[in-house]
């Protein structure tokens, strides 16, 4: 609140400049001294007619936005003439309290009224355009931010999805491959085979209680394969056609070993 008044009297202040400056354009004779009362008196105009437009346009000028075209400027225009005028009188009020002399109040209220209605829709028309387009370059920064976050959205769900296909395709043939392991040492090594039902087991149940589906920790992965005492039999995971691995396309397989 204090900032929005503190930049309302502050650009009310710049605006006020224009006047004497104006003045000066067209009357190079006249003297600093009347320059500065002239700056005096139009910081008094400025600040009276800016605070009550910055109170009261913006509320209108949201408000107007569900009329039609021309209900809205002429509700926009009327506000400023109101306002710029109530500004006015007050502005007005308070030069002849503060003068305490000869003022002839509506002699000086008429050419005032004049230049603060052209000053007050130039800088109400500056203000609004800018606020328009600054609004309109956040949206559509917010705008881009969000296609932004839905992108990478996307690209996680796509990842999730290829990594579950790989592993839909992966564990059918890992089970496969080791229990046909499994059957051919069921004859010749019956204690063997047996192990490595048990260590597969332990495997699988490390694979579903794994906190991160799809993946699995390297630590655990060494620590299941660096068993003392295990014997190693081979599987091999296949790779579908148009996979990269190594930077290389086409069929590939990959051997990985089950601890027995």
């Amino acid at each position: 609140m204090r900032k929005s008044l503190l930049r309302t009297i502050l650009t009310c202040s710049g605006i006020a400049v224009s006047v004497p400056l104006l003045r000066w354009c067209f009357n190079r004779n006249v003297t600093l001294h009347d320059l500065a009362i002239q700056y005096l008196y139009s910081l008094v105009y400025s600040n009276c007619i800016g605070n009550l437009l910055y109170r009261v346009v913006p509320r209108v000028w949201m408000f107007s936005e569900r009329l039609s075209l021309a209900p809205r400027w002429l509700a926009r225009g009327s506000t400023v003439v109101i306002g710029t005028t109530a500004g006015c009188l007050v502005a007005n009020t308070l030069l002849m309290a503060m003068i305490r002399g000869d003022y002839d109040f509506w002699g000086e209220f008429f050419p005032s009224w004049r230049i603060s209605l052209i000053l007050s829709a130039v800088a109400v028309s500056f203000i609004a355009t800018f606020e328009t387009y600054k609004y309109r370059l956040q949206a559509t920064a917010v705008e881009l931010k969000s296609k932004e976050l839905e992108h990478e959205r996307a690209l996680g769900l796509a990842t999730q999805t290829r990594l579950a296909s790989l592993e839909s395709r992966v564990h059918p043939h890992f089970l496969f491959n080791t229990i046909n392991s499994i059957s051919s040492l069921v004859h010749d090594d019956p204690q063997r085979a047996e192990d490595m039902l048990t260590r597969m087991a332990a495997l699988l149940r490390f694979s579903l209680d794994s906190a991160q589906p799809g993946l699995v920790p390297n630590r655990g992965r060494l620590h299941i394969r660096s068993k003392p005492g295990a014997t190693s039999v081979s599987f091999t995971i296949p790779r579908s056609s148009g996979q990269r691995a190594g930077g290389e396309t086409g069929e590939h397989e990959s051997h990985s070993r089950v601890s027995g």
